[in-house]
């Protein structure tokens, strides 16, 4: 429980710690031991093995701080996406989805473009969850996150806000939006007759369209 308790740990940083700190100590020591022998040797005078052991102490450390850096910055990446998506489907969950939308939105009436928002309530999923059990209930998620994904664009931010709620937001006119669902719709039908099983995906939706000059924020849209 004290100081160093942490080299002890099975956590990032013990594990970090455990990597770096045996380097440190040792290496100096050994290229020390490494100059003496080269000067014994007549290898060189100890003036340069000094300055060698030095130089090269200095630049393994700035590798392994490099080292360090990426991995660190490696999983803050990993932690930050866990933050913003949903485990299930792999979309944004509620937060990704507010903080991903509500920028795009303040982008697109900085740039006086059309925004458009589309919600949509799966139907039956409380009914595939009692009579066949939540798994097949998340396997009928999982579905209509993949047909999200499929007829959206990947600049569109396609989220989940909980339950059987889904939505899309992106840069997009009323006839759009509006052609967007009916592409969905149309995925969704041959899906639905492509896979022969008691529960269908069926949802429904509804969405509007603001422009630039309307400073509305997104839980407007939402509502």
């Amino acid at each position: 429980y004290g100081t160093f308790s942490v080299f002890l740990g099975d956590s990032i940083a013990g594990k970090t710690a455990r990597l770096a700190v045996p380097f440190t100590f040792c290496l100096p020591f050994l290229l020390a031991v490494v100059g003496i022998f080269a000067v014994k040797i007549s290898l060189m005078h100890n003036e340069y093995a000094s300055g060698m052991a030095t130089a090269i102490v200095a630049l393994l450390a700035f590798c392994l701080i490099l080292i360090l850096t990426h991995r660190i910055q490696g999983l803050e990446h990993n932690i930050r996406a866990l933050s913003l998506r949903d485990e299930l489907t792999q979309l944004y969950n509620r937060r990704g989805f507010y903080v991903l939308a509500s920028q795009a939105l303040r982008l697109a009436q900085r740039a006086n473009v059309h925004f458009s928002v589309l919600f949509l309530d799966m139907d039956n999923l409380k009914e595939v969850n009692d009579t066949l059990g939540h798994e097949a209930g998340s396997e009928l998620l999982q579905e209509m996150a993949a047909l999200l994904s499929a007829n959206f664009r990947e600049t569109d931010v396609v989220g989940r806000l909980g339950g059987d709620e889904f939505v899309v937001a992106g840069n997009a006119s009323y006839p759009e939006i509006q052609l967007a669902t009916q592409r969905l719709e149309a995925a969704t039908a041959e899906a639905n007759a492509r896979l022969d099983r008691p529960y269908p995906v069926r949802f429904s939706y509804g969405y509007v369209t603001t422009d630039g000059s309307n400073c509305q924020v997104l839980d407007d849209l939402l509502s």
